[in-house]
């Protein structure tokens, strides 16, 4: 096993930018964990007995295990409503929420009994009764008996080993013989006659329930659980119940009628029901005849089996024991992990890799080296070594069934594991702070799908629990917390993940407090009060939305609590989206953003039910609510800690007569911040004003112009980016009949620049510029149309149309003599692009309205369909315009521009 030491990452690579930091440090683990403790004697008891208190403090777990927590005080969990006093009770567990039903196992013994048990085949179906039948001597079973075997199996029963001679592994031992030559004679000539029958046990029960640790330890290598009984002295110490999940060596009680055990056996049920564990019984002969010796009578069984049904506990069979205990899937905490491709996986056997946005790459050798960068792109690097194609391998395997999957895929993992740490790429490199997020996630899949598929060996669980621990150590340093923008999400919901689904592994308490802590840190400092996350741009606010979305729903499932504050702004955050989505449900590219499915992707389906609006836009209107009095009045959304506002000229159904303004006033907050404070967007019937988005994160010439003020619909001064700071003079708003707008002034470049922004109806947008300068500047106006648009000089202004939409015009009055031109990419200087994806530019018409002036007045109308005329007036203290009826009239008041009532 490869463990991670934090001291490879030199000061070097783990320099980033100071950001705030949640109060909670990282303490060193505890290195070593109990495996064999913990397959020896699970966590309800026995030998191994789990210390007393809880721990002193939340910030002193002792680097424990959750079950160790759970085990040492029992408690309530945290309701989802609860103030968080960063006091909880861990997420999971066998004994800690969510609450589990108890079980009941039935287990009958010996080949020579098979007999009776099939001539009460009927009885076990009448009365939903699930069986494991633990069979010595296969070598003397006989066609019929063989096909008796599959029918039970079919019937849904479990066949399990129980030696070739019926030998007792301690009479074995105390001969001087060794385990490997107990294996060697008892176990394997059973395992290939099964084998040979179609039948792959992975149950073991101990003739007359003799066993020692150390023969638990050589048979867990083969077997997933091991069952003695509780009528074998050596066994005392074993627990009487045990756990519904990750049990290994367990006793078993006996229905056989000469210990009269009935009663107790449901005393025992009823405890269990309480605790959420499992009774497990064994008897021989099945049989009412009289019988001194070895036989369970059959109403026995039907009395256990319908007690177990009145408590509401689960039948099992013994290796279902033995899977993790999270049963209902927990593993899956992001649906978008799961995203697999059965033809990628068949590449990726020849060690050929098809990542997302790059063409196919083979490797040679059998496995790639771990210090591959085909692409010199972050990206790449980001996904490849996440391990998250190792998910196209865990699809095919479960879906076909074929070893070569699971086979390739454990053996990519074995060799990662050998090659992580001295890889540049792997905990040395700045995008493996986000992948080891999504390893985390994909190491959790994997090993869950193993375990519940009963293919989980010995040396696979070592495996993937180190790394596991290597990971969860590299997540839980501070400095690989990015906490200030959408990764910190994922880091702190890959802890959780882990934590829950490794309640056993040391130091899984600590990243079950870290994680919640770090989404609570997430959700008050990264997401605004207004819901609006801080990288100030729709697409990652639906992207992190998405996601944590997931863990919403995977927590209420799960009864797993998450911070106060998550569900606080979790339906802010909705609200937003809904506002900033354009009508068909597509989102702006204002800001960092690339195309995606905006409201139409699946995620959302979810939240239909808790948020009307969201209903409305998905489903064109024809149910839910847009939230409004009037559906065909003008609305508006104003959102101003991050100053973005959306504008819609109705709520009509036919979203073709909708015309939708987003807006971008606000300051410049994170790295995924762009150089555009005034931008924004127009659709009508489809986009009309563009934004560009995000190019790419790595350096260059295309790079840097999508990030700068010359790529947005702004006013560019002296052909300057924006700056980071700038004063804001705050926001007012115009809803007067059918017109709606904002006005907002910045301090940029020593100019003041008022910008008013209003629609009228659904055909006409209006931009108001005023910029009043301490000197004379080259000032330039931008506007980035659609690229579907041809651009054509008009009578007046310029005339925009495509194949579908009608012709759209915009025209301006100003108070200085400008000129304009139209460029579509355009290489040197850069300007005319947009994306289509990531890292794909393609033209894009601009216009741009150029003068040298130290006060620009200029009034831009945009319209599309019908084009009206109007009229306007500029002076030094009021700009208005009159069109279609409606007058718009902004004024200095108080050396401020305000809208006229």
């Amino acid at each position: 096993m490869v463990r991670y030491d934090p001291s490879c990452l030199s000061t070097e690579d783990s320099h980033e930018e100071s950001t705030p930091q949640p109060p909670h440090v990282a303490r060193d683990f505890i290195k070593g964990i109990f495996i064999i403790a913990l397959l020896l004697f699970p966590a309800q008891g026995g030998i191994m007995e789990w210390g007393n208190g809880t721990p002193s403090t939340y910030l002193d777990p002792a680097s424990d295990s959750i079950l160790g927590v759970c085990h040492r005080a029992e408690g309530l969990q945290l309701s989802q409503t609860e103030e968080w006093t960063q006091d909880w009770t861990p997420s999971t567990s066998v004994q800690c929420a969510p609450k589990l039903p108890g079980a009941l196992v039935l287990t009958l013994d010996d080949q020579s009994h098979l007999p009776s048990w099939w001539d009460n085949r009927m009885l076990f179906i009448e009365n939903g009764i699930r069986l494991t039948l633990f069979i010595d001597r296969a070598w003397h079973l006989n066609d019929t008996e063989w096909e008796w075997l599959k029918t039970f199996k079919e019937d849904g029963h479990e066949i399990a080993v129980h030696t070739k001679d019926h030998a007792s592994v301690t009479e074995h031992l105390d001969s001087g013989q060794t385990m490997d030559q107990y294996i060697d004679e008892q176990i394997l000539p059973e395992l290939e006659l099964f084998h040979n029958q179609g039948f792959y046990p992975t149950a073991f029960a101990y003739p007359n329930g003799h066993r020692t640790p150390e023969s638990d330890v050589a048979l867990l290598e083969i077997f997933e659980i091991v069952r003695g009984t509780n009528r074998w002295h050596g066994n005392k110490n074993m627990p009487d119940l045990s756990g519904m999940y990750d049990s290994q060596a367990i006793k078993g009680h006996s229905t056989d009628r000469e210990y009269d055990p009935v009663h107790d056996l449901e005393n025992m049920l009823e405890s269990a029901a309480q605790d959420g564990r499992a009774v497990v019984t064994y008897g021989h002969r099945l049989t009412a005849e009289e019988n001194p010796y070895h036989t369970t009578e059959p109403d026995d069984l039907i009395r256990l089996a319908l007690t177990a049904q009145r408590l509401g506990m689960t039948m099992m069979t013994i290796s279902e024991l033995s899977t993790p205990a999270n049963s209902e899937g927990t593993a899956s905490m992001y649906r978008s992990v799961r995203v697999s491709n059965l033809t990628i996986a068949d590449r990726m056997l020849e060690n050929c890799w098809n990542l997302p946005r790059f063409q196919e790459v083979c490797f040679d050798g059998d496995y790639p080296t771990w210090r591959e960068d085909p692409y010199d792109e972050n990206y790449w690097r980001f996904v490849f070594y996440s391990l998250r194609p190792l998910m196209h391998l865990l699809h095919a395997w479960e879906t076909t069934g074929e070893d070569r999957y699971r086979e390739r895929m454990i053996s990519l993992l074995e060799s990662f594991n050998e090659g992580c740490l001295e890889s540049p790429y792997v905990y040395r490199h700045q995008a493996d702070k986000h992948g080891a997020a999504f390893r985390a996630m994909v190491l959790t899949e994997i090993r869950w799908s193993l375990a519940h598929r009963t293919s989980l060996s010995e040396p696979d669980r070592e495996l993937l629990d180190g790394m596991v621990l290597s990971t969860a150590d590299y997540l839980m340093l501070p400095s690989n917390f990015e906490s200030t923008y959408n990764h910190g999400f994922n880091q702190a919901a890959a802890l959780l993940s882990i934590s829950t689904n490794f309640p056993h592994l040391q130091g899984s308490y600590e990243w079950d407090q870290t994680a919640r802590e770090r989404l609570a840190h997430m959700m008050e400092f990264t997401v605004d009060e207004d819901g609006v996350m801080m990288e100030s741009t729709p697409y990652y606010h639906h992207y992190v939305l998405l996601l944590m979305g997931d863990v919403a729903i995977w927590s209420d499932k799960n009864s797993i609590p998450l911070p106060k504050i998550f569900h606080e702004r979790f339906p802010k955050m909705l609200d937003y989206i809904t506002d900033m989505a354009r009508p068909d449900g597509s989102l702006p590219l204002i800001g960092s953003g690339i195309p995606s499915g905006g409201l139409s992707s699946g995620g959302y389906t979810h939240w239909e039910s808790i948020h009307p609006r969201l209903e409305y836009i998905r489903s064109g209107g024809t149910s839910g609510n847009p939230g409004v009095d009037d559906v065909m009045a003008p609305y508006i959304a104003h959102y101003p800690i991050s100053g973005h506002t959306s504008m819609r000229s109705s709520w009509s159904a036919d979203t073709s007569n909708i015309s939708h303004v987003m807006i971008d006033a606000g300051p410049y907050r994170t790295s995924h911040s762009q150089l555009d404070h005034f931008t924004l967007t127009w659709y009508k019937d489809g986009p009309v004003i563009v934004d560009p988005g995000l190019f790419s994160y790595e350096d260059g010439p295309m790079a840097d112009y999508f990030r700068g003020s010359s790529a947005h619909n702004v006013v560019v001064v002296d052909g300057q980016d924006q700056p980071k700071t700038y004063p804001i003079m705050g926001a007012e708003i115009l809803q007067s009949g059918p017109s709606i707008g904002i006005q907002s002034t910045i301090k940029i470049h020593g100019c003041d620049w008022m910008r008013a922004i209003a629609i009228v109806e659904e055909t006409s947008l209006i931009i108001m510029d005023d910029l009043r300068c301490r000197r004379s500047h080259e000032l330039i106006q931008t506007w980035h149309l659609d690229p579907r648009f041809t651009l054509r000089e008009g009578e007046v202004g310029v005339i925009f149309d495509s194949d579908s939409l009608q012709s759209g015009l915009v025209e301006w009055e100003t108070n200085s003599d400008v000129s304009h031109s139209i460029i579509n990419g355009q290489m040197n200087p850069i300007q005319g692009w947009t994306i289509d994806a990531y890292e794909s530019a393609i033209p894009a018409p601009v216009i741009e309205i150029s003068t040298e002036s130290e006060h620009l007045q200029i009034i831009t109308v945009f319209q599309i369909e019908d084009h009206h005329q109007w009229t306007s007036d500029i002076t030094e203290e009021e700009m208005t315009i009159e069109i279609e009826g409606n007058v718009i009239s902004i004024h200095i008041e108080d050396g401020l521009w305000r809208w006229d009532d």
